[in-house]
C-alpha cells in the first residue's frame, strides 16, 4: 500500500494588531497526483498588509519560513511568470539559483517533453497555466540542471487571482518522479 503525504499551508498577513484580523483570500491551490499520493493545499491571504499597500503575493515572514523549510519544490510567479519566490527545495532541484523577477515561467535551466526533444520555457506548464489562466495537470516534464544530469518531474502550475478575479502570479508545485522513471 502506497503512502499518501498531505500538506496544507496557510500564510496570513495580520499586520501589527495582536488581535486577528480576518484576511482576505488571495488564492488557494489544492494539487495532487494522478494516485492521490500527493496532496498539498496552499492557501494565500491578505489582511491588514494588504489595506497598508503593500504588494500583493507578498509573503510574509512566517510564510517564507514555512515554504522554505518544504521538502517540495516550490515556485511562485508574477502574473508576467518572472519568479517572484522560490524554495531551497525548487533550487536543489534545478540545480542552480533562480534569479527572482529576471528568470521567467521556470526555475529549471532547460526542459524537455517526456520524448525527450526540447521544451522551450514560453511553452512549459507554468506558462501555459498563466497564459490561459487555468490550472495545468498531468503534464510529465525533465528537467535538466546546468551540471547536466536530468530530473523527471510532475508539476502543478496553479494561476492566483486577486478578490477582483485578476490575474496576480502563479505557484508551482514540482514532484520528483525519477525514482518512478528508473523503475
Amino acid at each position: 500500500m502506497r503512502g499518501r503525504v498531505c500538506v496544507r499551508l496557510r500564510c496570513f498577513c495580520v499586520g501589527d494588531s495582536p488581535e486577528p484580523v480576518p484576511a482576505e483570500i488571495e488564492g488557494q491551490v489544492l494539487v495532487s497526483d494522478a494516485d492521490k499520493d500527493v496532496v498539498v493545499q496552499l492557501s494565500v491571504a491578505r489582511g491588514a498588509a494588504a489595506r497598508r499597500g503593500e504588494p500583493a503575493g507578498a509573503p510574509t515572514t512566517d510564510c517564507r519560513n514555512l515554504l522554505e523549510a518544504l521538502p517540495a519544490a516550490v515556485y511562485a510567479t508574477d502574473a508576467d511568470g518572472r519568479i517572484s519566490f522560490f524554495n531551497r527545495a525548487a533550487a536543489e532541484m534545478a540545480g542552480r539559483r533562480p534569479r527572482l523577477d529576471t528568470d521567467q515561467w521556470c526555475v529549471s535551466w532547460r526542459l524537455f517533453w517526456p520524448d525527450g526533444k526540447p521544451m522551450p520555457h514560453e511553452d512549459c506548464p507554468m506558462a501555459v497555466a498563466l497564459r490561459e489562466q487555468r490550472p495545468v495537470r498531468g503534464q510529465e516534464i525533465i528537467i535538466q540542471r546546468p551540471d547536466g544530469t536530468r530530473v523527471f518531474a510532475l508539476p502543478y502550475p496553479t494561476p492566483l487571482h486577486d478578490a477582483d478575479g485578476t490575474l496576480i502570479g502563479a505557484v508551482n508545485l514540482l514532484v520528483d518522479i525519477t525514482e518512478r522513471k528508473e523503475i
